[in-house]
C-alpha cells in the first residue's frame, strides 16, 4: 500500500473541509499543504454508503471490477433535511477516477464537490466512475470516502462528518475463447 495515501486521505479531508469553507468566505485551501485551517464539529454526522450502479459485481464485503472496463459506483449520503453535502473520494493508485456530474470535480485521484451541494431532503446520491488500470489485475485497491453534513450558518460549528470506504477486487479480463472447430459436413 502506498505510503502517500495517508496524505491523500488528509488532502481529500482538506480538500471537502476548505471547498465548503470557501462558500462561506472563511478557511483556506493550498494544494502544498497537508493540514486545513477549519474543523468542522459538533453536528449529526450523516449516513454515508459506497454501493455498486454498473459493471460492478458485490462478491461479500467487497466490489469486484475487471481491469480496463468502466465500472460505475454510487456515493449514497443521508443527512438531516436542510443541510448541505460536501465530499471526498480517495481512489488508490491503480484506479482512475472519473467525475460524472457537472457539481463535481477531480483533482490528483480525489472526486470531490465543486461547490456544496444541497438537497432538500437530505438525501444525496452521487454518481462517479472508476476503471482500474491493467496492471492491477488482482490486486485489491482501496476507495475512501468522507463527507461533510454542513448546517449551513456560516461556522465550523454544527457540522457533522461520516465516513465509508470499499475494496475493489481488479479481476483480468477472461480469455476469449473461439468455438471449437467443426468438421465439414459429410456428403
Amino acid at each position: 500500500m502506498s505510503k502517500q495515501l495517508p496524505v491523500a486521505a488528509l488532502a481529500a479531508l482538506c480538500l471537502m473541509l476548505a471547498q465548503h469553507a470557501r462558500a462561506y468566505g472563511s478557511g483556506q485551501f493550498n494544494t502544498h499543504l497537508t493540514r486545513c485551517n477549519t474543523c468542522h464539529t459538533g453536528g449529526d454526522p450523516p449516513t454515508v454508503k459506497l454501493t455498486p450502479a454498473e459493471r460492478v459485481a458485490k462478491v461479500g464485503a467487497r466490489f469486484q471490477v475487471t481491469a480496463g472496463a468502466a465500472a460505475t459506483l454510487m456515493l449514497e449520503a443521508r443527512t438531516l433535511p436542510g443541510k448541505g453535502l460536501g465530499f471526498a473520494i480517495v481512489a488508490d493508485d491503480g484506479l482512475t477516477i472519473e467525475s460524472t456530474q457537472a457539481d463535481t470535480r477531480v483533482d490528483r485521484q480525489i472526486l470531490g464537490h465543486a461547490r456544496p451541494l444541497f438537497i432538500a431532503n437530505g438525501r444525496y446520491r452521487v454518481p462517479f466512475r472508476i476503471t482500474a488500470a491493467s496492471a492491477s489485475c488482482g490486486r485489491t485497491l482501496m476507495l475512501r470516502t468522507t463527507v461533510l453534513a454542513a448546517n449551513r450558518n456560516g461556522a465550523p460549528s454544527g457540522d457533522g462528518m461520516g465516513a465509508d470506504s470499499a475494496s475493489i477486487v481488479v479481476v483480468c479480463t477472461p480469455p476469449v475463447q473461439s468455438p471449437p472447430a467443426r468438421e465439414p459436413p459429410r456428403p
